[in-house]
């Protein structure tokens, strides 16, 4: 993912894919799985261990607690070193997804789980998948203001633009109400960055020059304007947030 996106929007995503792996004893666990689970977590990260994790069987993987899966899972795809579609890259995040979905078949309300399922699906370009992923965290999580954003993202990466704009007008709104709670900077930023995908430049700009005039000693406030709302290139913004 893009680093100044992740920073701005999509911070829960990548601190789902970068925590660290935390061991959660479930009650149903065995002491068989949770060996599994310590050697597993513990030994180098090297072929012989992906290919470990690639050739569990379906009784093995339903041993491990819906956390443990997570964590095995976004082991697996943060070490994808080319792209999806190479072949063992791929079957690494096939095996991932497997990890996910079983985690979810425990714990429907396991965030972290949709997250890296949305991760996965941008990296082999399906779309569709990863805006129906979030959405069915929504309907266990609630709908929240950056997922609404990636889903309007999404939906103009596939050029339906009708549907980009209606998320980002319910992201909008959902911003307006938090910053009303909370006046949390990243957000106001986020929020000038969407008045730019609606195309009102004009808002976004004053917006960010406002937010700059509260924190003047900021400098990452002042490379957004740079780098992003003055001369707001929209085709290379929605392509860096999606990759």
């Amino acid at each position: 993912m893009n680093k100044l996106f992740t920073l701005l929007i999509l911070c829960f995503i990548c601190s789902c894919t970068n925590r660290a792996s935390k061991l959660q004893e479930a009650s149903n666990n065995s002491e068989e799985s949770d060996k599994l689970y310590e050697e597993l977590n513990n030994s180098t990260v090297n072929a012989e261990k992906f290919h470990e994790l690639t050739n569990l069987t379906d009784d093995e993987i339903s041993k491990f607690s819906d956390d443990e899966l997570v964590d095995l899972a976004v082991e697996l795809y943060s070490n994808v070193g080319g792209s999806a579609y190479f072949k063992e890259d791929s079957l690494k995040l096939i095996k991932a997804l497997s990890f996910l979905n079983v985690a979810i078949e425990k714990n429907c309300k396991n965030e972290a789980a949709y997250l890296n399922k949305v991760s996965i699906h941008v990296s082999f370009s399906e779309y569709t998948k990863a805006i129906s992923d979030i959405k069915s965290l929504f309907k266990v999580k609630g709908e929240y203001a950056e997922g609404l954003m990636y889903i309007g993202l999404l939906y103009e990466t596939l050029n339906v633009s009708d549907s980009s704009n209606i998320f980002y007008q319910k992201a909008l709104d959902s911003f307006n109400k938090r910053i009303k709670s909370t006046n949390n900077l990243n957000d106001k930023i986020s929020r000038s960055i969407l008045h730019c995908l609606l195309k009102d430049n004009n808002i976004g700009i004053d917006e960010i020059n406002k937010i700059i005039a509260e924190n003047p000693d900021n400098d990452f406030v002042k490379q957004i304007k740079t780098n992003v709302i003055d001369n707001f290139d929209r085709l290379k913004f929605v392509k860096e947030a999606i990759r």
